[in-house]
């Protein structure tokens, strides 16, 4: 197409212009401290606040913000306090006891000891010496036995022969005859004494003694056995009060810690901000002296204002694109006209569904932080909405056109350039793409002026060519492909996705050509598009554009994001 005349709105014609070229990602936030504290009651159970301070107050270090009622709490310090003096003198108790039991030990132990050496000594004594002295003893009386039964025979045989002489009595050799017969038994009487000793008193004492020594000797074992085991049992129950003793410390110290945290004071400075949660509950209580607060209950929250951050969520078609410390321009909705510099601070790891219906559909945590003292800054606060475009690239003097003015054909991009109501469609080469602008490489001249809605006006050309573009792509295909356009073929918000990918969006200068990509878009003809059926670089705004929040898109609200987006482009929004 050479030229083509027909007549075109002013409004439908935009200049090829040179200038500032960024390529960004926009996202919708809420602004946060960097630094936030939050302070929650640790009281067990149930406590009432009897002092608090009012909501944005701001605080310093150290500074008492709520108190708690804690009169409970000290009756059972108190009670406390007697129970751990109690203990403590439990403890005393048994380590006494332990050290009596230990000396007792002593004792029977030196005792039994003593035993024991009295009972070897007897066994030793006995062997070596009674048993020997006894010996001794009935030897000596038998030896005399022996020499008074001589003696006793030698007078004898002289009374006899003395009175066949005449010269004794018989009466005297009878007499001396009974003491032959007594001093015989004498000396049998000391013999059997001998015998005895030797067969059975010596054994037996023996035995008795070794046994006595062999018992002692197990009972010393017994008593040191006996005093271990009392010490043992003993330690354990000073073991047992000492451990009664630190739990019963604990608890004191425990009611300590929860009398100081009645007085909940800042960690940091900052403007007090009552919990959003606690503010008001469903009973319509508001946190206030008098109320009744619950343990690890959230009460208000301390932040920082000295550094903001605004969090946000950035779905996963862009989050390739963002890096940590990209430069960002962040606008808060309650000053529209005071642009704040800030960077990209963190970027989570992993995605969190953003719709509970497309679980597939993720998005990543981002944190912007503001390099500027927004302290100084009236109006700033912690949950304000905020608008954060960081710049994933930046080009001072680049040649661009409105991305709704570019067409895709295949792999090429077209434009049609717009000389005294003459259009010419001209091929181009593309360079980078941004919400509202797309480089141009070659094709076009700085001045001229690009149709902004060319679908509305040829797009029955538009469309046949696409088509042969398709058979030709076809044809050269090594694999056949099925005879229809797939997501793939179709141009991607105006640019080829055989070419790059980039954030475009539909052209939004005429409601036909609006209508045509609703219809294209939705796939199974129902008469609205779910978030599968856009393509991936508008599902970061199906929430924006879905406004009854039913979570699809009608003709009717995608008719008014088009007109919304045209209207930011017009503007110059880049």
């Amino acid at each position: 197409m050479q030229g083509t005349d027909q007549r075109f709105k002013d409004d439908e014609l935009k200049p090829v212009k040179r200038g500032l070229f960024r390529v960004t990602v926009e996202k919708k936030g809420q602004l946060d401290a960097m630094r936030n504290a939050t302070l929650a009651s640790t009281v067990d159970g149930t406590t009432t606040i009897i002092s608090i301070l009012p909501e944005g107050t701001g605080v310093k270090k150290g500074e008492v913000i709520c108190e708690l009622d804690s009169s409970s709490l000290q009756d059972k310090e108190q009670q406390q306090q007697i129970t751990v003096t109690l203990r403590d003198a439990d403890v005393t108790k048994a380590k006494e006891a332990l050290e009596i039991q230990k000396r007792q030990n002593e004792s029977d132990l030196a005792a039994a000891q003593l035993a024991l050496d009295l009972a070897e000594l007897d066994l030793k004594k006995f062997k070596e010496g009674e048993s020997i002295q006894q010996e001794n003893e009935i030897l000596g009386q038998i030896k005399l036995a022996e020499e008074e039964l001589a003696r006793a025979n030698e007078n004898h045989q002289f009374s006899k022969r003395l009175a066949k002489k005449g010269y004794k009595s018989q009466n005297d050799v009878e007499t001396d005859r009974i003491a032959v017969t007594k001093a015989r038994i004498n000396l049998n009487v000391a013999r059997d004494k001998l015998s005895v000793l030797k067969d059975y008193t010596y054994e037996r004492t023996i035995k008795e003694l070794e046994e006595n020594a062999a018992e002692t000797k197990r009972e010393l074992e017994r008593v040191r056995r006996t005093g271990i085991a009392a010490v043992a049992q003993k330690e354990a129950d000073l073991k047992a009060i000492e451990q009664t003793l630190e739990l019963e410390k604990s608890e004191l110290e425990d009611l300590k810690r929860q009398i100081e945290a009645c007085k909940l004071k800042a960690p940091q400075d900052g403007i007090i901000v009552y919990h959003a949660e606690s503010r008001r509950r469903s009973d319509g209580v508001a946190i206030e002296e008098g109320t009744t607060v619950r343990t690890l209950q959230k009460i208000v929250h301390l932040p920082d204002l000295s550094e903001m951050v605004v969090n946000s969520r950035i779905h996963e078609s862009r989050i390739g694109m963002i890096k940590v410390g990209m430069p960002v321009i962040v606008r808060v909705e309650a000053l529209p006209n005071r642009p704040l510099r800030g960077v990209v601070h963190k970027i989570a790891t992993m995605g969190n569904s953003s719709d509970w219906l497309r679980r597939d559909l993720k998005e990543y945590d981002t944190v912007v932080r503001i390099i500027e003292d927004v302290s100084q800054i009236e109006g700033i606060k912690p949950g304000q909405t905020a608008e954060i475009q960081i710049i994933v690239a930046e080009k001072e003097d680049a040649l661009q056109v409105p991305v709704f003015s570019v067409v895709a054909i295949g792999e090429d991009h077209y434009c049609h350039v717009i000389a005294d109501n003459r259009a010419e469609r001209r091929r181009i080469t593309i360079g980078d793409a941004n919400e509202s602008h797309v480089e141009v490489l070659t094709g076009v001249e700085e001045g001229e002026n690009v149709l902004l809605s060319p679908r509305t006006h040829f797009l029955e050309e538009i469309t046949d060519l696409r088509a042969r573009a398709d058979r030709e792509r076809r044809k050269n295909a090594k694999t056949e492909m099925p005879d229809k356009r797939s997501v793939d073929d179709e141009p991607r918000n105006g640019i080829s996705p055989n070419t790059r990918e980039r954030p475009a969006r539909p052209d939004t200068s005429g409601g036909g050509d609006a209508s045509e990509f609703f219809t294209r878009m939705d796939k199974n003809g129902d008469g609205a598009i779910s978030a599968s059926e856009l393509p991936e670089q508008m599902q970061a705004r199906f929430a924006e554009m879905d406004a009854n929040g039913d979570r699809q898109i009608d003709a009717a609200e995608f008719q008014t994001a088009i007109e919304r987006m045209r209207q930011r482009m017009g503007s110059g929004g880049r």
